[in-house]
């Protein structure tokens, strides 16, 4: 089997096991275009979640350092 695609090896499996192939049905394709829809929207919104997180981590460094500079500023004084 090393050797072999997976078609390959599908092919031989299915004449072993005298398996046939079952299409889904209508409300089976319904439910896979949903799923597959709704993994796309949840990319989309991890993609801008992630976006959003970064630039509320930029926004923290940037105020901790100058927090530090108005600490340093007034250590001085």
């Amino acid at each position: 089997m090393k050797d072999r695609t997976e078609s390959e090896i599908l092919t031989r499996l299915m004449d072993v096991t005298r398996a046939k192939v079952v299409r889904p049905t209508l409300e089976e394709q319904k439910m896979i275009k949903e799923i597959e829809e709704h993994n796309a929207r949840t990319d989309k919104d991890r993609a801008i979640q992630a976006v959003e997180t970064a630039r509320k981590k930029r926004e923290k460094a940037i105020l901790a350092k100058a927090q530090g500079e108005v600490d340093a500023l007034v250590a001085n004084m």
